[in-house]
C-alpha cells in the first residue's frame, strides 16, 4: 500500500490568509525587537544602545576615542563624574527610555527609531572637530535573534496563532 499525502487546499489558503493578515500589524513583532524601557538586553535595540553606552562603543565594534583632556576637566567641573556621551542623560535617556525627545513610531508594518536630540547625529557620525562616538548600530547577534523572533511570529501566524509581545 502507497503512503498517500492529502492537503485540503482551503488549509493551505487559510494559513497564508493568516499569516497575510500579520503582516499588516507587525507592531508586537516590533515591540520585542525594540525591547522594554531600560533593557539590558543587547540583543533588543533598547538594550544595544544601553550596551553601547557601557562599553564605549565596543559592543557594536566601533570603541569611542577618549575625550580630550581639555574637554574631560571640562565636564568634570560641570557635571561631575560621568561616563562618555553623559553629561545630563539626556541622550541616553531618549534613547534607552521614552521620553519627549524619543522616536520610535510604530505603525503597521514600519519601525522608526532614534532620538530629536540634534547633537545626536554629531555623536553618531562624528564632524569636523568631534569624533565617530556611534551608539546605533545593528549587531550580527541582533541580527540573528531578530530573525528568529520573525522566524517564530509568521509561523504562528501560520498555525493560526496569534503572537504576543514579550516585551
Amino acid at each position: 500500500m502507497k503512503p498517500k499525502l492529502s492537503i485540503k487546499a482551503d488549509d493551505v489558503i487559510n494559513k497564508f490568509k493568516n499569516a497575510m493578515d500579520l503582516t499588516k500589524n507587525l507592531k508586537p513583532l516590533m515591540i520585542e525587537i525594540v525591547g522594554k524601557q531600560g533593557s539590558n538586553d543587547p540583543l533588543t535595540i533598547r538594550g544595544g544602545i544601553a550596551k553601547a553606552f557601557q562599553t564605549k562603543g565596543s559592543s557594536i565594534g566601533q570603541e569611542w576615542m577618549p575625550l580630550s583632556y581639555d574637554y574631560a576637566i571640562s565636564k568634570m567641573k560641570k557635571h561631575g563624574q560621568k561616563p562618555t556621551l553623559v553629561a545630563t542623560g539626556e541622550l541616553f535617556n531618549s534613547l534607552v527610555y521614552s521620553n519627549n525627545s524619543s522616536v520610535n513610531p510604530m505603525e503597521g508594518n514600519k519601525l522608526v527609531y532614534g532620538t530629536t536630540l540634534t547633537y545626536a547625529l554629531f555623536h553618531q557620525k562624528g564632524g569636523k572637530h568631534l569624533p565617530q562616538r556611534s551608539f546605533l548600530a545593528i549587531t550580527t547577534q541582533q541580527r540573528r535573534f531578530w530573525k528568529v523572533l520573525i522566524s517564530e511570529y509568521f509561523k504562528a501566524a501560520m498555525n493560526g496563532e496569534e503572537k504576543r509581545a514579550k516585551a
